[in-house]
């Protein structure tokens, strides 16, 4: 059965940001199935807001992820947890681990491995619901394509291309067999919108 790449929307919730409306909005016109709300460096967003924004993600049926704060993913009553990445396999199992402990088997706890095939492998091994593959500051296209590719074709276990800013990328990464393509918050939430409603027809291109 040819493989579908979903959408998977990232959402800086900043100073001014996204109201729920517009929330819906941009799920509803990018067909996400996860949307991932995290806070701008420096800056906390305050719990009513997430509230309010975790349950109009939810309303559509979409899966409401929180960066970082499996405390605050509880609180907000979010479908899970997305954890960043961490060089230091260590620390990332060790994230992980109690990410899961707090969360229970019932919510997703995803995390990212960056370029690490090592990492990816060991996480997902401990049960990680997903891995999100490349996308840090510097990495090549070239690369993140390998490590979808790889995957892919190795493991059974969701990966996510992360960080995908532009149309050519994410078709080159659906072709690769990418489970979900995460948008780059630095895009913005209209560009964002724009380049993951458009996976219906690199799917189709890829099939």
């Amino acid at each position: 059965m040819p493989q579908t790449s979903q959408a998977y929307l990232i959402v800086d919730c900043g100073a001014g940001a996204v109201g729920p409306n517009a929330m819906v909005g941009a799920i509803r016109r990018s067909q996400a199935a996860s949307v991932l709300l995290q806070s701008p460096a420096g800056f906390v967003a305050s719990q009513p807001a997430l509230a309010h924004l975790v349950q109009a993600a939810q309303s559509t049926g979409c899966a409401a992820l929180i960066a970082g704060d499996a405390q605050l993913a509880l609180d907000l009553g979010a479908d899970g947890l997305h954890l960043g990445h961490d060089e230091d396999l260590s620390r990332a199992e060790q994230a992980y681990g109690a990410a899961r402990a707090s969360l229970g088997a019932g919510r997703i706890v995803g995390v990212s491995a960056g370029l690490s095939r090592h990492n990816a492998m060991v996480l997902a091994e401990l049960g990680a619901d997903y891995v999100a593959l490349g996308g840090e500051a510097g990495d090549d296209v070239a690369e993140q394509l390998a490590m979808v590719t790889w995957w892919a074709e190795m493991f059974s276990v969701p990966c996510v291309a992360w960080n995908v800013a532009d149309r050519e990328r994410a078709a080159l990464l659906v072709a690769a067999g990418a489970d979900f393509v995460a948008s780059d918050p630095l895009i913005g939430l209209e560009p964002a919108v724009a380049l993951l409603a458009g996976l219906g027809k690199f799917n189709e291109a890829s099939r």
